[in-house]
């Protein structure tokens, strides 16, 4: 329902005067927006950079064999390193690890390499 005050505008609307034609639509108003995910939070321990210089990454996969395939994915605004294993080009199992984690899996493949490099030869 329109106020009083839109009432008068639109009535000087209607009048001879040009002045008065500007007040015929009201005018919108504009608000700032305001970062919505962190404001219903007392604390925000999230790091700015991390929330606004948000780096967008192509997807990229990598074949490694035996029908094992590793990718990189977006989901929800996340990314994930995809681990997929197929069988005539059907996905039997897949298994994702958060973007961040990568350089602990890597460390992770450095101190398999080195436990499977000590272990004694069968022959």
């Amino acid at each position: 329902m329109a106020s009083k005050e839109d009432r008068k505008k639109i009535k000087t609307a209607f009048s001879e005067d040009e002045d008065d034609f500007e007040y015929m639509l009201p005018r919108k108003k504009t608000e700032e927006k305001t970062n919505t995910s962190a404001s219903g939070f007392d604390l925000n321990l999230c790091p700015p950079s991390a929330a606004g210089d948000a780096v967008k990454i192509q997807p990229y996969s990598i074949y490694l064999g035996r029908g094992i395939g590793v990718e990189i994915k977006e989901f929800r605004k996340n990314y994930y390193i995809a681990f997929s294993n197929t069988v005539d080009s059907e996905i039997i199992n897949r298994f994702n690890l958060a973007l961040d984690q990568l350089p602990i899996l890597a460390k992770a493949v450095e101190a398999l390499q080195e436990y499977v490099k000590d272990q004694p030869t069968n022959s």
